[in-house]
């Protein structure tokens, strides 16, 4: 994928970053002998992510970073590195700097083309309120552009993370106004050679070099899946997406999700039906709730949602809509091979259902522009005009 398309209307906050819990050791694994000949390998991590506006922090929570290495007559394995910690994504890149979240031993001559993190829980304060944020994916694998052989001294990875944060404003069970949040990741990685014994301990910040700059630019450049073309069509509630991608380039890539951007419709129902997103209850409670399921909830507008999130069910290829509003634990990465072409679908009601009687019913509305952000290893946009 490439970032042919940088800016998007989340609205980019720039703070201050610390990990807040990072493992401080290097890890040895258990298929190295004590007198196999070995070298240091560090995974570094900087970030600039899309964000609502009011955003002051981003947690994610991972439980530990994976390797995988390729070793001259022993062929290929997954290290796990039990590395686990909290890291505030929001924050790196404003300062310039990476951070080591892992360290491992591999032997001199092996060859780290991938790495992968395990994402545990993602939260976000927005204005004060904390919030938890469901990832479209539990895993992040993201293979390392232009690998390099271990030497004898310190090597590594830059893991670039680029995720969006999606936000709906709608409302909970009770009918109170409630805030979800989803994050679609996209990352790139480059290789690290000749890293300073002072800059490969656990934790450590250095300062992002023009050269890091300009490779992970050519890493971003380097992706090769694009959107060849897609369709958006409305009928009623009724939505239906379809996204096709190819694959250009020599080596495989991943696409963890999409997002949808634009002026997105919303319409609140209760068991009654529709309600006016505008309209005030005719039988209504003192604490601002209709008393029964016949009204509308009081004097309550809701925010039209300008950002659908959605991950991928590779069995089948679909697309699904996650709003938020309760987790998903599982992996969503599409593998693309050289040449290959895949289509992605959604067809149905888009809806926002917080376990009980209301709903929100989202739509795109007919004759808009969309943007298409199709998320992975770097990104891909493409606009799409609904029907």
């Amino acid at each position: 994928m490439s970032s042919k398309t940088r800016t998007i209307a989340y609205g980019i906050a720039a703070l201050a970053v610390a990990a807040v819990l990072v493992a401080a050791y290097t890890y040895i694994p258990a298929f190295m002998s004590q007198t196999q000949a070995s070298s240091t390998y560090v995974v570094m991590l900087t970030d600039p992510p899309s964000v609502p506006s009011g955003t002051l922090w981003l947690n994610l929570t991972y439980s530990g970073v994976s390797l995988h290495v390729t070793t001259p007559g022993k062929g290929s394995q997954w290290v796990d590195v039990p590395a686990p910690g909290t890291v505030n994504l929001l924050g790196l890149y404003s300062q310039n700097e990476s951070q080591v979240i892992a360290s491992s031993k591999i032997p001199v001559g092996s060859l780290v083309d991938q790495v992968r993190l395990d994402v545990v829980s993602v939260q976000i304060d927005v204005n004060n309120t904390v919030s938890s944020v469901a990832s479209v994916t539990n895993q992040i694998s993201i293979s390392i552009n232009n690998p390099q052989a271990a030497g004898a001294g310190i090597s590594g990875s830059l893991l670039n993370m680029m995720p969006s944060i999606a936000q709906i404003s709608g409302v909970n069970a009770s009918g109170g106004a409630a805030n979800y949040f989803v994050m679609v990741p996209s990352a790139t990685a480059i290789a690290k050679g000749n890293v300073s014994q002072s800059e490969a301990g656990m934790g450590q910040r250095m300062k992002l070099s023009a050269q890091d700059h300009s490779e992970l630019q050519q890493a971003e450049a380097a992706g090769n899946v694009t959107v060849v073309g897609s369709s958006l069509a409305v009928n009623g509630n009724t939505t239906a997406l379809t996204v096709t991608l190819k694959n250009d380039g020599k080596t495989n890539a991943t696409v963890f999700g999409l997002v949808l951007h634009g002026n997105l419709s919303a319409s609140l129902y209760l068991p009654s039906g529709l309600c006016p997103v505008n309209a005030t209850s005719h039988n209504q409670t003192t604490n601002g709730r209709p008393a029964n399921q016949t009204g509308c909830v009081n004097a309550r507008q809701i925010e039209h949602p300008d950002t659908l999130a959605f991950r991928i069910d590779t069995t089948s290829n679909t697309l699904v809509p996650l709003f938020g509003d309760q987790s998903f634990n599982g992996t969503s990465m599409l593998l693309v091979q050289p040449g290959q072409t895949v289509t992605l679908s959604f067809s149905g009601t888009i809806q926002l259902s917080p376990k009980a009687a209301p709903v929100i019913v989202i739509t795109p509305v007919s004759g808009q522009s969309y943007m298409l952000r199709l998320m992975g290893e770097g990104f891909e946009t493409s606009t799409v005009t609904a029907t």
